[in-house]
C-alpha cells in the first residue's frame, strides 16, 4: 500500500444536453498515478464524441503541465469533436493556465468565472547547478562523454554559456509555436500574446486580452445551451463556414474561390439527390414490369457503393463533396477558418472600444496615468460612468478675448506688454500665470487706513 492513495479517475458527466470532460490539476503527456494527462483527456473526449449530447465542455481548473504532446492533443480535441459534429465549450473554474490554456483554445468559445486566472502563455524550465554544494562536501564528479555537449543539463556540473544559449533557443522555440497555436483560434496577434510577458489575467482584463470570450458560471453555460436542438444536417455549418470565407475579404482569392467552389459542389448535391429521387422512383415502376432490370440494377449498386468507399478514402474526391461528404481534415481547416473569423470580428469590436476609452480619458484631462491604467481593464460602459463621476481640473477664466490672444516673446521690464487685452483681464492672465501674486493688507492713504486693501507683488 503507498504512502498516498490514488486519485479518484475522471469521467465525464452528462449533464442536460452536454458532456463535460473535466480536466483538473497537473498536466502531463502520458498517464501518471497523480496528474492528468493529455492521453486520458484525449480518451474522454472521444467518448464524449460518441455521445448523443451535441456539446462537448471542458471544465478546466489546471495550472498546466507539460509542453511535450500538448499541441497535438488540443488539435486532436478539436478535430475529434468537429469530426462528430459537436460543440465544444471551455469553462474556467479556478486556473486555465500555460498548457490548460492551449487545450482550452480548442474550443469555439472559452466562458470563466469572474474570479478565474487565465494566460501564463509561454514556456519555463529550470536547470540546477549542484556543483558548488559537491564541491563543499568533498565530492569531485567527473562526466565523460563522447561530445562536448553531451553533459548539457547535468546538475554535477556548472551551466556553460553555449548551453544557457542552446536552452534559451529551445525555449524561444517552442514560445513562438505557442503564441502561433493561440493566435489561430483566439484572433490575437503573436505580438500582442508575446507582449503579455506571460501574466495571468481575471475577468473583465482577460476579456479584453482576448483570452476568454466572456464572463460566467459553469450554471450559465449550462443553461445558455437551451433544449436539445434536433438533429440536423450536419453539413450546414460547413456550408455557413464556407460561405464566410468566401465573402471575407481579408482572406487570399484562392482561399475564396476554393471555398465558392466547395460550397457550389455541396448545394449541386441537393440538387443531384432531388434527381436521383425521381430516378429512384422510375426504376421502381420499371422493376416491377421488368426483373431482370431490377437484378441489374442490384449488381450496378453493389459496385457504385464499391466505387462510393473507394471514392470516400480520397480526401479531395470532388465526387465526394458533391455527395456531401467531406474528411474530418477538410471539415476541420474549414471550421477553424469560420471561428478565425469571428475571433477578428471580436478583435476589432475590443480595439474599437479600447480607442474610444482612451480617448473618453484623454478628453476628461484629469486622469492620472495610475487611474488611466485601471480604467483601460474596465468595461466601456463602466469608463463612462466612472469619468462622469471625475471632476474635471479647473481652467482660469481669462475673459472672451483669451482664445484670440497671441503670447508675443520675452521682453524686458520696461518694454510694451504689447497685450491686446483689456487691463483687467491681462491683469487676471498675469495672475493665472504666477507673474503677480494678490496679497491682502493695511494700506494708508491720507488720514485713512483701508484693511484688507489688495496689493500686487511682482508683475511689471
Amino acid at each position: 500500500m503507498g504512502l498516498f492513495a490514488e486519485p479518484e479517475e475522471l469521467k465525464n458527466d452528462e449533464i442536460d444536453n452536454a458532456t463535460v470532460v473535466t480536466i483538473r490539476g497537473p498536466l502531463a503527456q502520458h498517464d501518471d498515478w497523480w496528474e492528468d494527462s493529455y492521453e486520458a483527456i484525449r480518451a474522454r473526449v472521444r467518448v464524449a464524441c460518441d455521445q448523443v449530447a451535441p456539446t462537448v465542455i471542458l471544465r478546466i481548473d489546471s495550472p498546466g503541465g507539460d509542453v511535450a504532446g500538448l499541441f497535438d492533443a488540443a488539435r486532436g480535441i478539436r478535430d475529434d469533436c468537429l469530426s462528430a459534429g459537436k460543440q465544444l465549450i471551455a469553462h474556467v473554474e479556478g486556473q486555465c493556465c500555460s498548457a490548460a490554456y492551449a487545450l482550452a483554445t480548442a474550443a469555439d468559445r472559452i466562458v470563466a468565472s469572474r474570479t478565474a486566472e487565465v494566460g501564463s502563455i509561454g514556456i519555463i524550465a529550470a536547470r540546477v547547478d549542484e556543483s558548488r554544494a559537491l564541491e563543499n562536501a568533498g565530492v569531485t564528479v567527473t562526466l565523460i562523454t563522447s561530445g562536448a555537449r553531451k553533459g548539457d543539463g547535468w546538475p554535477v556540473q556548472p551551466m556553460s554559456e553555449e548551453e544557457l544559449e542552446s536552452y534559451q533557443a529551445d525555449i524561444d522555440g517552442l514560445a513562438a509555436e505557442f503564441f502561433e497555436a493561440v493566435s489561430l483560434r483566439r484572433g490575437i496577434t503573436t505580438d500582442e500574446i508575446e507582449a503579455l510577458e506571460a501574466s495571468t489575467l481575471r475577468g473583465q482584463a482577460a476579456v479584453d486580452a482576448g483570452l476568454v470570450d466572456e464572463l460566467g458560471s459553469f450554471d450559465s453555460v449550462i443553461a445558455s445551451l437551451g433544449a436539445a436542438p434536433a438533429k440536423g444536417n450536419p453539413m450546414d455549418d460547413i456550408k455557413e463556414a464556407l460561405r464566410a470565407i468566401a465573402e471575407d475579404e481579408e482572406c487570399s482569392e484562392e482561399e475564396r474561390e476554393r471555398a465558392r467552389r466547395a460550397l457550389a459542389a455541396l448545394d449541386g448535391e441537393e440538387d443531384e439527390g432531388a434527381e436521383d429521387g425521381d430516378s429512384d422512383e422510375e426504376s421502381a415502376e420499371d422493376g416491377e414490369d421488368d426483373p431482370e432490370a431490377e437484378d441489374d440494377s442490384d449488381e450496378e449498386s453493389a459496385e457504385d457503393e464499391t466505387d462510393e468507399g473507394a471514392e470516400d478514402d480520397e480526401e479531395d474526391d470532388p465526387k465526394a463533396a458533391k455527395r456531401g461528404k467531406v474528411s474530418a481534415k477538410t471539415a476541420g481547416e474549414i471550421a477553424a477558418h469560420g471561428s478565425k473569423l469571428e475571433q477578428r470580428v471580436a478583435k476589432l469590436e475590443r480595439r474599437d472600444a479600447a480607442k474610444e476609452k482612451r480617448r473618453l480619458i484623454a478628453a476628461h484631462g484629469g486622469v492620472s496615468k495610475g487611474m488611466s491604467k485601471i480604467l483601460m481593464t474596465k468595461p466601456l460602459f463602466e469608463v463612462k460612468a466612472l469619468l462622469a463621476e471625475m471632476p474635471k481640473p479647473k481652467k482660469p477664466k481669462l475673459g472672451d478675448h483669451a482664445a484670440t490672444t497671441t503670447v508675443g516673446g520675452t521682453r524686458g521690464k520696461n518694454q510694451n506688454s504689447g497685450s491686446q487685452l483689456p487691463p483687467d483681464e491681462a491683469k487676471a492672465m498675469r495672475r493665472a500665470m504666477g507673474l503677480e501674486k494678490e496679497t491682502f493688507g493695511v494700506v494708508e492713504r491720507g488720514n485713512v487706513l483701508l484693511l484688507g486693501a489688495p496689493q500686487t507683488e511682482g508683475g511689471e
